[in-house]
């Protein structure tokens, strides 16, 4: 089938549901994402979209993007702002495949809601056994 160059306008949705941006142009590409890319909305892998009318309707349409909402993990000395939709800290932690040894801490509870833009700390605990030698003085003592 082929594809003719169809008017859109992408609006880009906060998580809050406000239209941030609007990105308006003719594109004649067949999925939300690629048009979005085609008239430089650079959306996230983690970014979601809803069209009306349905794009392979070819009339042009109105495509939602919304925009994951932002994190940042703290994971020892390394820094990541991460985007994701799951509802709680340890959904997230495990989507990013950020794994949690036995005794290592956050920030959160891993059953904590999370909310836009927050800082998510990672702690890592490591325990060690640390064997030393010491030399001991001793005398001799000989009998006969």
């Amino acid at each position: 089938m082929d594809h003719f160059e169809q008017a859109y306008l992408v609006e880009e949705v906060n998580i809050s549901g406000e239209t941030i941006n609007t990105f308006r142009g003719n594109s004649d590409f067949s999925l939300e994402r690629e048009i979005a890319i085609d008239l430089g909305a650079n959306p996230y892998a983690e970014d979601k979209f809803i069209s009306f009318p349905r794009i392979d309707m070819q009339i042009g349409s109105v495509i939602k993007l919304y925009r994951a909402p932002m994190y940042t993990v703290i994971d020892g000395n390394q820094s990541q702002v991460v985007r994701s939709w799951q509802k709680t800290v340890g959904e997230m932690l495990s989507e990013k495949s950020i794994i949690l040894g036995k005794e290592d801490k956050i920030n959160f509870a891993v059953n904590f809601e999370l909310e836009p833009e927050m800082n998510i700390k990672v702690i890592r605990v490591a325990r060690t056994e640390l064997v030393e030698g010491e030399t001991i003085d001793y005398k001799v003592i000989e009998k006969s």
